[in-house]
């Protein structure tokens, strides 16, 4: 894989085996089936010639992929991640992007642009389309979302704050402004907004990201706190952890 490149993942089940299919946005996607040899493969069919899918999910058996600084994703043919069935193009080109794929509960699935939220509609390709959400909000790098009880946690592309997104543009509430102002404290050059890192673990969400005073060239801190202990006004109790050198999560 190219240097420099943060890879994301997903796992589809095929004939009964876990596949994974790793992609940068920059190298050809590559595919992990448990051989025994402990090595990646390369994909064939459609993927063989494609280079710039940089993050992806599978849902309604398919696979979905975000096209690297385009508003453009692509989804392929039921159970076959390798061949590419069509392409959807999400709102505008100009200024926009998508940026990355989740889903939520009762199978919904949302595209985070760096300016706009889009839910996808339909179940079978004849009926797919999406439609805006809000385009007051937007996601500001690829890993800086994360699902946190009924809804996602996810740093805003136009503040630099987190806030909580549960399925509409009512639904979305601040989580660090009023506390933590992390504008105020985190570097929000483009390097290190895609160093950032989000996971849940043992009851605790947390957040890796670098320090704007840091000399070191990486994420240097991390935002916590107990899901199930909230304050009395339903906001996070926020616990700043200071040289703690997180590149990435794995749970």
């Amino acid at each position: 894989l190219s240097k420099k490149q943060i890879p994301m993942y997903f796992v589809i089940q095929v004939a009964g085996n876990s596949v994974v299919y790793l992609m940068t946005g920059k190298d050809r996607v590559k595919k992990y089936d448990g051989n025994g040899s402990y090595q990646w493969d390369e994909c064939s069919g459609d993927l063989t010639s494609i280079f710039d899918y940089e993050s992806g999910l599978i849902h309604l058996d398919r696979a979905w992929y975000v096209v690297k600084q385009s508003s453009q994703i692509d989804y392929s043919a039921s159970l076959d991640p390798e061949d590419i069935a069509d392409t959807i193009t999400i709102g505008s080109d100009k200024d926009s992007y998508c940026v990355r794929i989740v889903e939520g509960a009762g199978e919904t699935q949302y595209i985070f642009k760096n300016n706009s939220i889009y839910q996808l509609y339909g179940r079978t390709p004849s009926q797919f389309q999406y439609r805006k959400v809000t385009d007051k909000y937007g996601l500001a790098s690829k890993r800086a979302i994360h699902a946190v009880g009924s809804g996602f946690i996810f740093l805003n592309t136009f503040d630099k704050e987190l806030y909580f997104f549960g399925g509409t543009e009512a639904s979305i509430r601040p989580m660090t402004e009023d506390d933590i102002r992390l504008r105020e404290i985190m570097d929000t050059s483009e390097d290190a907004l895609n160093n950032i890192d989000m996971t849940v673990h043992r009851g605790f969400f947390r957040m890796a990201f670098q320090n704007m005073d840091s000399t070191f060239d990486g994420n240097n801190c991390e935002l916590v706190y107990n899901i199930n202990d909230p304050k009395a006004t339903g906001t996070p109790k926020w616990s700043l952890i200071k040289g703690s050198n997180v590149w990435s999560y794995s749970v």
